[in-house]
């Protein structure tokens, strides 16, 4: 019982050192990031810290990767609408969160500082593989073609979220979230847009 209690203490530790280093990332660049505000804000001497990630890459490529677990899909729901439903309750989340915001504010996932090109590397590499994976299961039900961009979908499911909550400050619950991934899957028309016969008139 000691040895599970050992553990379990360690384990929330660590979970709190990741948060403190996102929510540090949250209000500094990575180059201004330092050990010891790390450990201050996680309430730890910094040699916890240095005694599990002896650099800083080290440490933000571990938090990076620890959010990234929390926000990755475990196997598919069993339709496509229900792992987007998922993936768009995720992004909400996420967007709201401050570790989310500081990212996105920084950028630092579509232009890594180089210490942490690995870690950014890795991460793109695990999306695009669970990617893949809704993708192919999508295909076996007949639901997706093989040559469907379900990235493009996530980005247009994303980019609305974006535009309702921090351009339009509006509130996103599930039923906006519904209502998006059927407008993604399904379309808004019931038929192909058709060409105008009505020529264009010349300019005079």
């Amino acid at each position: 019982m000691a040895a599970t209690v050992h553990v379990s203490s360690r384990v929330l530790r660590e979970r709190n050192i990741l948060r403190a280093t996102l929510e540090e990332l949250a209000g500094a660049d990575y180059g201004a990031l330092s050990i010891d505000s790390v450990a201050k804000r996680a309430g730890v001497n910094k040699t916890t810290v240095y005694r599990r990630w002896p650099t800083k890459a080290d440490l933000v490529g571990s938090a990076l990767t620890a959010l990234a677990d929390h926000m990755t899909l475990g196997p598919s729901a069993g339709s496509l609408r229900a792992d987007l439903l998922e993936i768009g309750r995720r992004m909400l989340n996420l967007a709201l969160s401050l570790e989310g915001q500081g990212l996105a504010r920084l950028g630092i996932l579509r232009s890594p500082d180089p210490e942490l090109v690995d870690a950014v590397t890795r991460l793109r590499a695990r999306r695009q593989e669970k990617l893949e994976q809704l993708l192919s299961s999508a295909v076996e039900r007949g639901e997706l073609s093989k040559d469907a961009d379900l990235a493009l979908i996530l980005d247009m499911l994303g980019g609305l979220l974006h535009v309702r909550v921090f351009v339009k400050g509006e509130g996103v619950d599930d039923a906006v979230i519904a209502r998006a991934v059927d407008v993604l899957l399904h379309g808004m028309t019931t038929s192909a847009p058709r060409a105008s016969k009505e020529a264009p008139s010349s300019a005079h």
